[in-house]
């Protein structure tokens, strides 16, 4: 790292960089933290702050230039590519649905994303992210557990409210239990994932168990196969297999009859409403692959496909698919190269991965900001270490550093 590098980030005082880290949090977490305080003003605030802070930091606070990388110019690029056909072809497709709100609520995914990419710009902003995301799960745990959360239907909150950030916390914990080496940390680490565990257990879905204990196990195994000797690879796996088997009784032992009835359905996959409504998307994109227009899949099959690949292609076709292909083929790098870097982007990492196996079932596009910012901090986690290790070449945009 540069001297001058060093010196404008050494003018970034503390507050403003729990400030970001925080501002980060809320903007991944929304729809829980609409827990507390049901209002769509926390999208547009929390939005709005970040960038608002990030400015102040680069333009006060900093010299005035924003560093790439060419990861993150690409991958810029790309989200930029695919919300502007989405956004403008979207609206005007030959059966588009958009109204006023929607092009709003695209618009603030937008806003959201390339804030998270611009101005998060230091490792201890995506370091206390991570802390912010283990707080919260831990939290919302005790709550569930000693009173119990009610969950506003009205509001469309239903068990992923409560479950994507529970699953999201024991992801981010179990990321920091593989990156650290110190006893210490893995053993207060266990608390919170033993709560949030239990916790998950208290609800009726699926997803948030099933997608968090699948990536755990990804990352766990991908991390034995990339490290240590074949006699610390054997300890690993002793370990996973235990922790695994640990996880599992807690589990079974815990989960509600109706939790193993749907589970059991999955042995019937023809079954799952989900099949009906992928199969209906599927004759839609196969008849336009260049799109329909937004929420052209409402009049249709009356609901969005529960796919963010099929809904992507049915609301602006080919060419935006092909920008979220390249953005998926950037996050999958970053998670090759977390296997090695570790440190912070191991969790980032596997928090990315969690939200958007999850997302690409349950949700729709204007709640994408949650899974494709969550990628986004993954890039910049990357870009960073890299800067710190000194080997990647940053461009500066923005004023020169001596003005």
């Amino acid at each position: 790292m540069s001297r001058s590098q060093s010196q404008s980030q050494s003018r970034v005082p503390l507050v403003m960089t729990v400030a970001v880290s925080l501002l980060a949090f809320l903007i991944i977490n929304t729809p829980s933290v609409k827990l507390i305080y049901r209002s769509e003003l926390i999208n547009v605030a929390a939005v709005c702050l970040l960038w608002g802070a990030g400015l102040y930091k680069v333009l006060v606070m900093s010299d005035g230039s924003l560093r790439f990388g060419r990861l993150r110019v690409w991958f810029l690029a790309l989200f930029a590519a695919m919300w502007t056909i989405l956004l403008f072809y979207g609206s005007l497709g030959p059966e588009s649905q958009a109204s006023m709100r929607l092009l709003l609520q695209y618009a603030g995914v937008f806003g959201a994303v390339v804030g998270l990419l611009l101005f998060v710009t230091r490792s201890a902003e995506i370091r206390l992210f991570l802390i912010w995301q283990i707080v919260w799960a831990a939290a919302l745990a005790i709550a569930q557990l000693s009173v119990g959360i009610e969950l506003d239907r009205s509001q469309n909150q239903n068990y992923l409210t409560l479950g994507v950030p529970l699953a999201a916390g024991l992801v981010s914990v179990f990321g920091h239990m593989l990156i650290t080496r110190r006893l210490w940390v893995k053993l207060t680490l266990l608390a919170p994932a033993a709560l949030v565990t239990v916790a998950l257990t208290t609800l009726f879905g699926r997803a948030p168990i099933l997608f968090s204990t699948g990536t755990i196990m990804l990352f766990w195994v991908l991390h034995i196969v990339r490290n240590g000797s074949p006699f610390a690879k054997a300890g690993q796996l002793a370990l996973m297999l235990s922790a695994g088997t640990v996880v599992y009784q807690i589990i079974r032992s815990n989960v509600s009859d109706y939790w193993l009835t749907r589970f059991a359905r999955l042995q019937n996959v023809g079954d799952e409403s989900r099949v009906a409504i992928y199969r209906e998307a599927l004759k839609m994109v196969r008849e336009q692959p260049f799109g329909y227009g937004m929420n052209a899949a409402d009049t249709y099959i009356g609901i969005y496909p529960h796919n963010i690949f099929l809904e992507t292609m049915i609301s602006g076709g080919i060419l935006s698919l092909v920008a979220l292909l390249g953005l998926l083929v950037l996050f999958v790098y970053a998670a090759g190269r977390s296997l090695s870097h570790k440190a912070y982007l191991m969790p980032c990492c596997m928090l990315a991965c969690y939200l958007f196996l999850t997302w690409n079932v349950s949700f729709n596009l204007t709640a994408a900001y949650t899974p494709i910012g969550a990628i986004a901090l993954c890039i910049v986690a990357l870009e960073l270490i890299q800067r710190e290790q000194g080997g990647e070449r940053h461009e500066r945009i923005g004023r020169p550093a001596d003005a």
